[in-house]
């Protein structure tokens, strides 16, 4: 008899609860339905501001990118300036040591000539000085002959 009288009220129960979750399935395929709706209007608004935004600023932009085109172009022009200066210095500065090898190599030779001179006018020194060395001695050994002749 429990049974029977408890059968009813978990058959309402039932029905109640089926009720409820199908309110609340309801409410919320609704709030999703107004979220979406919502994030679709608002997703299209933010893109056509930044349309709108992206249009007006176009023409600002292309005014800073010619700018700033226009102050790359004069800064590669003096860039070639200065490579082309650099490249003429370094030109003269070839030269420059192409002479300066030459004058080096004539002082070698220069310098090789003053020590061949050198040696040989010493070689004479000595030969003058072991012939001035004869001389005395030749002088000498008169003047001794001359005292003992004299004497």
């Amino acid at each position: 008899m429990l049974v029977m009288l408890i059968k009813p009220f978990s058959l309402i129960k039932l029905s109640c609860m089926a009720g409820v979750r199908g309110t609340a399935i309801a409410i919320n395929a609704w709030v999703e339905r107004v979220c979406a709706f919502i994030y679709f209007n608002v997703s299209m608004f933010w893109r056509s501001v930044l349309w709108i935004v992206s249009l007006i600023t176009l023409p600002v932009r292309a005014l800073a990118a010619l700018h700033h085109e226009k102050q790359l172009r004069a800064q590669l022009y003096e860039l070639r300036d200065r490579l082309d200066s650099l490249i003429w210095d370094r030109k003269e500065l070839e030269e420059h040591i192409r002479v300066a090898i030459k004058e080096h190599e004539m002082m070698e030779m220069m310098l090789g000539e003053l020590e061949d001179e050198h040696e040989e006018a010493m070689h004479r020194i000595k030969i003058l000085e072991t012939e001035m060395m004869k001389c005395s001695t030749f002088f000498d050994s008169c003047k001794i002959s001359r005292m003992k002749t004299t004497a």
